[in-house]
């Protein structure tokens, strides 16, 4: 199971979200939730999927300037600002450490 991040306007900071939510009586996935902060600020919304992030299916509760999601029974997770500050920082090292291979990767005619 993975976890997406999308740096939608290309500014460095990570602007949606896309992670799996758990069934609550069983130990499967029941969907995936695409969640929305503009610029990295407080996200602002949030849908459920299944087949397709383009047809929504639900909502995730709003609660304390975020999101919750349900991971494992009694464990459920509020997704805020702060997920987006992390997830920024995780890319700004990825990104940074394909800048670095760049001068040692040969280049594609």
């Amino acid at each position: 199971i993975f976890h997406h991040v999308a740096d939608e306007d290309f500014d460095g900071r990570v602007d949606a979200i896309v992670l799996y939510v758990r069934d609550p009586h069983r130990h499967w996935v029941r969907e995936f939730a695409s969640i929305l902060a503009p610029g990295g600020a407080a996200p602002d919304s949030a849908w459920t999927f299944r087949d397709a992030i383009a047809t929504p299916t639900g909502t995730l509760p709003r609660a304390n300037g975020g999101f919750v999601r349900h991971r494992i029974k009694g464990s459920d997770v509020l997704v805020t600002a702060s997920n987006f500050a992390a997830w920024t920082e995780i890319l700004g090292r990825i990104n940074a450490a394909a800048e670095a291979m760049k001068p040692r990767l040969p280049v594609a005619p």
